[in-house]
């Protein structure tokens, strides 16, 4: 089952300006502890319309979010997110419209606890993943790399909801299981990759996760330490069909061989690159299928394939269809 692209927000309709104008500034240092919109928050003091260009975005992408318990605690943490950016727009004394993706990292914090320490007793950690979504949603923050340990696939519920996710994920795990990969569906790191590459690729639908994407997405350094993974959603998002098989998972390109046949080969070469076993007993049977292909030139070198018409058939069983 594929899942269909994300309703993202459309912010072209908002008024994008990056400078604040004075009296913006002024009404948000009024404004105050007003801007979190607690309990007793008086919702009719004139400065909220000041600032009407700026709280409307972030209630929009408040609204956006997906899949958030309707819980006082979640409810109060996303407004919580919007008034810690509007604070911050305060003090930078510019619109997050303009921010950059420094000033983003600073805001969430490189840890749970650079997030914290400008706001002490102000957030809890339920604020971050809201923060998160805001900047993603509205301005298409994407740092994760820089962001330390927090749950990526968290965020991409928020983003996408859950069910969105989990269908994307579900088409890629039984690929894997289908080729032996154990577990791939409890394994939290295949759960982690699949979900932010499906944020990198702001993207559900893993029909778009083009050849061009993959391409991209394995050198990307906001996907982390995870290439292994990586690898192996890749192999499968080429067996549903979408895209074509990753180049192989080696030290470097494979050691070539000389006095093997180059159509064998390539064979074992194709073998080697869809094979589920670890690289390390690849290597060691490529190894041995190199040496029986250079035997096979030496000391049997009539031997065709069947439907050529040419020669006797080789042993059964071997590389290439030999039958």
């Amino acid at each position: 089952m594929m899942t269909s692209p994300v309703p993202f927000l459309d912010v072209a309709g908002f008024d994008r300006t990056a400078a604040l104008s004075q009296s913006e500034r002024d009404a948000l240092t009024s404004l105050g502890w007003q801007l979190r919109r607690r309990r007793s928050h008086d919702a009719e003091l004139p400065e909220w319309k000041v600032i009407g260009r700026l709280l409307a975005p972030l209630d929009a992408a408040r609204s956006t979010l997906c899949d958030v318990p309707d819980t006082p605690l979640h409810r109060r943490s996303a407004k919580d997110a919007v008034g810690l950016v509007l604070h911050r727009c305060a003090e930078e004394g510019t619109a997050f419209w303009g921010w950059s993706e420094d000033a983003w990292v600073k805001l969430i914090g490189e840890d749970h606890h650079a997030f914290a320490r400008p706001w002490p007793g102000w957030v809890d950690q339920t604020v971050r993943p809201d923060v998160v979504a805001y900047g993603y949603f509205l301005c298409g923050f994407d740092a994760f790399h820089r962001l330390g340990s927090f749950n990526r696939l968290a965020l991409a519920w928020r983003v996408f909801g859950q069910e969105a996710v989990e269908s994307a994920q579900e088409c890629v795990f039984g690929k894997l299981e289908e080729w032996g990969y154990r577990s791939a569906r409890s394994d939290l790191r295949m759960r982690t990759i699949t979900a932010q590459i499906l944020l990198i690729n702001r993207s559900t639908r893993l029909q778009d996760l083009t050849d061009e994407a993959l391409l991209r997405l394995r050198s990307d350094p906001r996907l982390g330490r995870r290439r292994s993974s990586f690898h192996a959603v890749h192999r499968a998002v080429a067996g549903l069909g979408f895209a074509n098989p990753p180049p192989l998972p080696t030290r470097g390109r494979p050691m070539p061989v000389e006095g093997a046949p180059a159509e064998w080969m390539a064979w074992v070469d194709r073998w080697f690159a869809t094979s589920t076993l670890t690289p390390e007993v690849r290597r060691e049977y490529r190894s041995i299928l190199a040496k029986t292909g250079r035997w096979l030139t030496a000391e049997q070198p009539n031997i065709q394939r069947q439907r050529t018409g040419h020669a006797r058939p080789a042993p059964h069983g071997w590389p290439g269809s030999y039958a």
